[in-house]
Formats: structure tokens, C-alpha cells, sequence
């Protein structure tokens, strides 16, 4: 909820939300159910470094999916992009049942892996990703952002020399 909340521009009550989890928990810094809301409205606020803080704290804890994707992203928006490749690689190696509760973000991890590749020079590698990505939403709706981005890119990485 606190995402939700701080996702919809209503910061106030991301922050009241997360206040109330923290003294409801009896170690925050060493509870997912403070970590991961923490995070996620750093994440939102564009504090990229102190959200991979938490996520990677939290990952260090619970070992869920989404977890480790939010870290990669994390690493990608603060710039540190060796970190963000090899989070999105070991996130995409790694198998657990919370891949069940967050589908699409299995498939947009290789969107975003892409564009740690790309803004790292490695085309190759951003090509397969972004193509990987096409692929396997190939039938998905109109209009989904990602993928006419996607395709923007792959077009321009495919006519570089």
C-alpha cells in the first residue's frame, strides 16, 4: 500500500502508512515489512540509492522475486550499471513461488535488463533482451509503453553500424 499510496502522488499517507508499520514491528531494520515499503517509496521519490539500500537489505532477508527485481531497477536509476545488469541476471536465473504473484515482471526484467545492456555499450546482449521481451509479449495488448519503447530501441540498435 505504501507504493501504491506514493505511486499515486499521496506521500503523506505512503509516510503516516509506513510510521504506523515501524511501530508495529519490533526491529524495522531487520523486517521486510518495513524494508520493502521503505524502499518502495524511495524508489518513487527517485531516491535510487537509498531505496537499493533497503531492497538489497530486504533481499538479504526474504529472497522474493519482486525484491530482487526492485533492487535491479534501483541500481539502473542510480546509474550503477554493472549492478543493475548483474541484479537483473540473477534475478532472471533465480526461481521461487513469488514468480506466480508478479508475472509481468518476469517478462519486463528483460526490457529492463535491455536497458542496462544498452546504456553499458553491450548491443548484442540489449538486442537479445529487448527481442526476448517482444517475443514472449508479442500478443499483449496495444499501448503498453514498454513495448513501443522496446521496439523503438531494438529498431535503432539493429541500424547501428
Amino acid at each position: 500500500m505504501c507504493y501504491i499510496y506514493a505511486k499515486s502522488g499521496d506521500t503523506l499517507r505512503a509516510d503516516s502508512l509506513l510510521l504506523v508499520i515501524s511501530q508495529r514491528v519490533e526491529h524495522p531494520q531487520l523486517s521486510t515489512d518495513y524494508l520493502i515499503p521503505r524502499a518502495a517509496i524511495e524508489f518513487v521519490r527517485g531516491n535510487f540509492d537509498t531505496a537499493a539500500l533497503y531492497f538489497k537489505r530486504a533481499d538479504s532477508l526474504d529472497a522474493e522475486f519482486a525484491t530482487k527485481i526492485f533492487l535491479a531497477r534501483s541500481h539502473l536509476g542510480a546509474g550503477r550499471l554493472d549492478d543493475a545488469v548483474t541484479s537483473f541476471e540473477r534475478a532472471l536465473k533465480w526461481y521461487g513461488e513469488s514468480h506466480a504473484f508478479v508475472p509481468g515482471l518476469s517478462v519486463l526484467a528483460h526490457y529492463w535488463l535491455g536497458q542496462a545492456y544498452e546504456e553499458s555499450g553491450w548491443t548484442k546482449k540489449a538486442v537479445e533482451q529487448y527481442e526476448t521481451f517482444l517475443d514472449i509479449w508479442k500478443d499483449a495488448d496495444p499501448g503498453i509503453e514498454e513495448i513501443e519503447d522496446a521496439k523503438l530501441r531494438l529498431a535503432r540498435l539493429k541500424n547501428t553500424p
